[in-house]
């Protein structure tokens, strides 16, 4: 984790009971630097609702922990330059294995000092010189502390000259021209605490009055200005953003010969792109004297992505079939250039079929199905990078439904005999309660039964033969009632009869029959039909196939047709021409 001096750290440590029935007792926080005692106690052993906070002096009056949220924060505030270590969250449960989370926290230190020196290494307090007319001019910008070291650049009237200088690198050297000399910036770089940068300055002319030569140094993002200017009479500097004073940050003011100089230490952050920063220089003697420097800040940042959800269902409570809306919000310089959404973790595209729809930053879903939970993201990407947004969880709420096997059985049974029955559903939530009713009628309490989260068993007797028919299973949850229930039907178990023919209008089935020709539009006999209905037998328990064989009048008793109805002995037969044997098996 990096931050920088003078800002808020939040460390984060996981206080999560390893069970539902655990509480902390103990969270002790420590630091690398600091031997043996921890920095920060939390005491819950004796008063859960009078938790003890101990803070060592390292941190004083700076640290606070909460344990409100989940992952708890440690919070530190303001961040000193000594704060730079690793930080270890140690976490006792009264039952469970003590947790213990890791945090490297990097400090980042701006430079302590920034000033211009001249040719004698003495300090230049705003004016250059006196200098004589075609005189060359060295100055060097000097740069002390700051983690990590910091790059210095020289710029003149906005424009860079092209060199720098970084601690730990070598120096550069190189030669600009303006119209009436050269212009020599020379970096050389310290030991790691002072970076110095060298600029020569050739021929000096008149029209150099009033040039501005700025020395910038960077260390990640911040960054110290000073501005040196040619102007008299002496003049009062003042900054501005967005034309509003920036009265927070530290500025000093320097009034000798006719150099005014001002230093304005400034963080730029996201949120400061497209602002304007002026510096304003007035002479107070002189009414309307004021002139404006005036700076568009063009920050380059990654992508800032916040993923949102509104939905149609009342009291944002997600059911099947709600509508729903997912933004994928995102701020961004430059212009983000990819949007993605992923659904648990995988990647997410646009399905008609599913009525899910992905416009760019938008994903609407008009009709949720329960395969529609999970995890959803996006992440955006543009040339500083990509950013991924916070993980949001969709819940689709149903009432109980039969897992798929457990639909519609039949199940032998013989009299005196109990049998185990399952009823397992599928519901969100997942909190259900269970009513079994026998052949409509509630199950009396005797009636040996238990419940497991999502599943309930029945142990059932079948005493006699009224004990038989069909045994219901229904599941209820906050969202409602299962709407279609678990169907079991107990049958007496035995060996199958024989399907009995029946008569079927307009003639008697026997296993000799005439075919009766249906009026149709032709004379041909040919195109005859007839219909064959049977009565079926005792299934004895099991699941029962019908089949129809017609056979012709010859003595080979050669087979016409052959039909199966697997639900019931009902045959329609279409042209058998002549039918003078059927055999009915079920």
């Amino acid at each position: 984790m990096q931050t920088s001096m003078g800002e808020k750290a939040h460390l984060p440590c996981n206080v999560t009971p390893p069970s539902e029935d655990d509480s902390i007792t103990l969270v002790l926080w420590y630091r690398s630097d600091v031997k043996i005692l921890p920095v920060y106690t939390v005491d819950i052993r004796h008063n859960r609702d009078k938790a003890k906070h101990l803070t060592h002096e390292v941190l004083a009056d700076r640290a606070f922990f909460n344990l409100s949220v989940r992952p708890a924060i440690l919070t530190l505030d303001p961040i000193l330059e000594t704060d730079g270590a690793e930080y270890r969250c140690r976490v006792d449960f009264r039952w469970g294995r003590t947790l213990t989370s890791v945090i490297n926290l990097s400090v980042i230190v701006p430079p302590k000092k920034l000033y211009i020196t001249d040719s004698k290494n003495q300090q230049i307090s705003g004016l250059i010189g006196p200098v004589e007319e075609g005189s060359d001019v060295r100055i060097s910008c000097v740069v002390e502390g700051g983690r990590p070291p910091p790059s210095v650049h020289w710029y003149r009237d906005n424009g860079l000259i092209d060199a720098s200088a970084t601690a730990g690198r070598p120096p550069p050297s190189v030669h600009w021209y303006r119209d009436n000399g050269l212009i020599d910036a020379s970096a050389t770089a310290g030991d790691g605490s002072l970076v110095r940068n060298e600029l020569l300055i050739e021929n000096i002319r008149r029209n150099d009055l009033n040039s501005i030569y700025s020395c910038n140094a960077i260390n990640n993002n911040f960054s110290q200005t000073s501005i040196s200017t040619f102007v008299t009479p002496p003049a009062q500097l003042t900054w501005l953003k967005d034309n509003r004073l920036l009265s927070k940050t530290r500025e000093t003011f320097t009034d000798e010969g006719n150099v005014t100089t001002s230093v304005l230490e400034f963080v730029p952050s996201a949120e400061d792109h497209g602002s304007y920063l002026n510096c304003r220089a007035e002479n107070l003697r002189l009414a309307n004297s004021s002139i404006d420097d005036q700076w568009l800040l063009n920050i380059f940042f990654q992508p800032k992505v916040n993923l949102s959800m509104k939905t149609s269902a009342a009291k944002g409570l997600v059911v099947v079939g709600s509508q729903l809306f997912m933004e994928c919000q995102i701020s961004a310089n430059p212009s983000v250039v990819e949007v993605k959404w992923l659904f648990n973790g995988k990647p997410l595209k646009q399905d008609i079929e599913r009525e899910l729809f992905i416009r760019n930053s938008s994903l609407e879903i008009r009709s949720a199905r329960r395969e529609d939970q999970g995890l959803y993201r996006c992440y955006a990407s543009n040339l500083e990078g990509k950013t991924d947004s916070n993980e949001l969880r969709l819940d689709i709420h149903f009432s109980p439904i039969c897992k798929q096997s457990e639909g519609n059985n039949s199940i032998g049974a013989a009299v005196g005999e109990t049998i185990e029955l399952e009823c397992a559903v599928e519901a969100s939530p997942v909190s259900v309660t269970f009513d079994w009713t026998v052949n409509r009628f509630l199950l009396h309490n005797h009636i040996q039964r238990s419940n497991q989260g999502l599943t309930s068993r029945l142990a059932y007797k079948v005493h006699n033969k009224d004990d038989f028919g069909t045994i219901e299973c229904s599941a209820k949850n906050a969202i409602g009632l299962q709407r279609q229930p678990c169907l079991f039907h107990i049958v007496a178990a035995g060996l199958s009869m024989p399907t009995i023919p029946r008569y079927s209008l307009p003639f008697n089935v026997s296993l000799k029959c005439q075919a009766y020709y249906l009026q149709t539009s032709h004379s041909n006999k040919t195109d005859a039909s007839f219909l064959v209905e049977c009565t079926a037998g005792y299934d004895g328990g099991l699941n029962q196939t019908f089949h129809l064989d017609i056979f012709d009048d010859s003595e080979r008793k050669r087979l016409l047709t052959q039909l199966t109805n697997k639900l019931k002995p009902i045959f329609a037969a279409v042209r058998p021409r002549v039918c003078t044997g059927i055999a009915i098996m079920g």
